[in-house]
């Protein structure tokens, strides 16, 4: 059974694996020769992908898992435009996150940032903190620093940044959360 492929652009993938999409653009179908093509950007550099082909009036869009594994982890931003000879017009925005292809990277810390503050602050706090974990910085103030209670102050900050990622990640799943849901009916 093939896989279904979504209509909208990805908001993550992994590298190293084939990502595919189809877009519609009825103001510029791929029947009438319209290309869209697509430009991604962060910090850490550049990728494109313009070789969308036409499947009907839609616009297939294939990165093969050769050409994803080149492509850095990381947050992306992204513009899409149709072009169709000399002409060019922008069709869309958005961004898409690049995760580490973990066969690839090998040992990869795959702790989020909030969580990896989050347990070094727990670790100055419980007074085993390594040469690394205490020598962190928040906010431009190194950890080994901070009184008691700005760790404490950062700690709750964190763990509930923490508590919010894990039940997006569980939503995500699936699985629901533990949080509560709050229902208010109007007449």
């Amino acid at each position: 059974m093939a896989p279904t492929i979504p209509t909208t652009e990805p908001i993550e993938f992994t590298a190293g694996n084939t990502v595919k999409w189809t877009k519609t653009l009825a103001d510029f179908p791929a029947s009438d020769s319209w290309i869209l093509s697509y430009a991604f950007v962060n910090s850490a550099g550049t990728f494109s992908e313009s070789t969308s082909t036409a499947d009907g009036d839609d616009h297939a869009i294939v990165i093969t898992a050769a050409d994803s594994a080149s492509i850095a982890a990381g947050d992306y931003r992204w513009q899409a435009y149709a072009t169709l000879g000399t002409e060019r017009f922008p069709v869309g925005s958005g961004a898409t996150t690049v995760k580490s292809d973990f066969a690839v990277t090998g040992a990869t810390d795959g702790r989020s940032h909030v969580k990896t503050v989050l347990d070094a602050i727990e670790a100055v706090l419980e007074g085993r903190a390594t040469s690394d974990q205490s020598s962190i910085s928040l906010n431009g103030r190194s950890i080994a620093k901070l009184t008691p209670a700005e760790l404490m102050e950062f700690r709750a900050f964190y763990k509930a940044e923490y508590v919010s990622e894990v039940k997006a990640e569980r939503i995500a799943a699936g699985l629901g959360h533990r949080g509560k849901v709050r229902i208010r009916f109007l007449d």
